[in-house]
């Protein structure tokens, strides 16, 4: 498993070609299962799932369904 720096008490994990989040301990908190995913940012990273993008909050529930091309994503977070 690789980590990325931690940001919002959370860091990127990838495990094979697969993204999800470990907490401070290294415990998964959210499961590595997306394409790709960002650090997160204000309590939402953006994820990658096939070519489309969504988002979810810090309890890994997805708060935008991935659907829309990234920057209608980022937009949507914006606006919140």
């Amino acid at each position: 498993m690789v980590f990325g720096d931690f940001t919002e008490g959370l860091a990127k994990a990838r495990i094979k070609n697969k993204y999800g989040f470990v907490n401070e301990k290294g415990k998964i908190a959210i499961p590595i299962t997306f394409d790709y995913c960002e650090e997160f940012k204000n309590g939402y990273s953006i994820i990658t799932q096939g070519e489309k993008h969504g988002a979810i909050d810090k309890n890994g529930k997805i708060v935008i369904e991935p659907i829309f091309d990234y920057q209608t994503v980022k937009s949507k977070l914006l606006s919140q």
